[in-house]
Order: C-alpha cells, then sequence, then structure tokens
C-alpha cells in the first residue's frame, strides 16, 4: 500500500540496494543484512528508509512473536519454534521485496 501511494520510492529506483541487501540477507541472516546496508548507507550519505524498515520488521516480528508463543510452548517445543521462526526469516524478507515490487504495478503511469 506504501508503495502505490508513493509515500515510499519505487522498487525500480533502489534496486541496486535491494538486491544487494537481499543477497546479504540470504547467505549471513536479515541481521548482518541489516547492518551491511547501514554502513554502506553511512559511507554513501544515504539511505533508504522503507530498505530498512523492512530489514527491521522481519527481524523484531519473529522475536514478538517468539514472546507470544513462548508462554504455551515446552522447552523443545520452544527450541523447534526459534528454529522455525530462523528458517522462515529469508522467506519473510523475500516477501517482503515481492510485494515492494509489486507496488509499482499500482503506481500511476506517467509519475
Amino acid at each position: 500500500m506504501m508503495g502505490g501511494t508513493g509515500a515510499m520510492p519505487a522498487y525500480e529506483d533502489a534496486i541496486a540496494d535491494c538486491s544487494v541487501t537481499l543477497l546479504v540477507t540470504f547467505f549471513f541472516g536479515p541481521l548482518i543484512g541489516l547492518v551491511v546496508y547501514t554502513i554502506v548507507g553511512m559511507i554513501r550519505q544515504e539511505c533508504n528508509s522503507a530498505l530498512l524498515t523492512l530489514l527491521g520488521l522481519t527481524i523484531a516480528l519473529p522475536r514478538f512473536l517468539g514472546i507470544a508463543f513462548a508462554s504455551s510452548a515446552d522447552t523443545f517445543g520452544l527450541f523447534a519454534l526459534y528454529g522455525l521462526f530462523t528458517f522462515v526469516s529469508f522467506f519473510a524478507v523475500c516477501v517482503s521485496f515481492a510485494g515492494w515490487f509489486l507496488s509499482s504495478f499500482f503506481r500511476p503511469i506517467n509519475e
């Protein structure tokens, strides 16, 4: 919704940042991807706030869900739960980037 309304820049405008961040996230995880992109943004003195928000949410949401589910899980289930969140973490990043990419279809043509 935010990409379609123009609240954040188009995916095509940030394709280099998105590609590098997606590759780093694939190999090292979203936390390292966030740190690497923050360092690159400080070096370039320009940072994409939408990209930082997407990575921040993919780091924070599994932690909050883990806290919510921890009270109802036993010890073995708790380890399985954190393993599941770690496994699904990259999938969440891919879905976030795909949603951002697909939001460009809802922008006006000559914007």
